[in-house]
């Protein structure tokens, strides 16, 4: 869960899913919030994931309005060590 992110906002909502099966993180991996245009995927090799990323987008003609590498959140972390939401109460 310690690796890095790799987040990218597209321009054209239309072409979401078309970028998001082009990041380096296998597609069950991208996170996509439509109302933001927003992909997220782990990225274990930060600069190989990045340049990647920022090919396969200019060969697709999708415009990306910007790309990001970061960690993870704590809320992440969080999502991923417990499988819950933040405040869900376990049965």
């Amino acid at each position: 869960m310690g690796a890095d992110r790799i987040d990218v906002v597209v321009r054209d909502a239309h072409r979401l899913d078309e970028a998001a099966a082009l990041l380096p993180a296998a597609r069950a991996e991208v996170a996509v919030d439509a109302d933001r245009r927003l992909l997220s995927a782990p990225a274990a090799d930060r600069t190989a994931a990045l340049a990647e990323t920022v090919r396969a987008l200019g060969a697709a003609g999708i415009e990306a309005e910007d790309i990001a590498l970061r960690r993870p959140t704590l809320d992440e972390v969080f999502l991923h060590l417990t499988g819950r939401e933040d405040g869900e109460v376990a049965a």
